[in-house]
């Protein structure tokens, strides 16, 4: 199932990405270590919340890695970095600290 891209983008400019031709892709690279960037984040302790690093288009593009978040398990998502960072999570998904 494609993943329904955002109407905007993080500085709140159109996306003009529409489903089926334009989607969110994601890397499925994984870090069991919390302190090495991996490119899905999500924790136990934070359910519904997920990040990734990927990109919208017709498909998956390596050197893009803006970051998406969801917090709704999925169904919704939104850019909130123009590149990859560091994610932890605190406070039960209450407080999210990305580093550069």
């Amino acid at each position: 199932q494609l993943l329904t891209p955002p109407s905007t983008d993080m500085n709140g400019k159109p996306t003009n990405c529409h489903l089926p031709e334009c989607s969110v892709h994601l890397h499925l690279r994984w870090a069991d270590n919390p302190y090495v960037s991996g490119t899905v984040h999500t924790k136990d302790s934070a359910p519904g919340l997920i990040m990734g690093a990927g990109n919208l288009g017709a498909q998956l593009v390596e050197y893009k890695e803006d970051m998406y978040i969801t917090s709704d398990c999925g169904n919704t998502w939104r850019q909130v970095f123009e590149e990859e960072h560091h994610i932890l999570y605190l406070d039960h998904g209450g407080v999210i600290v990305a580093i550069k």
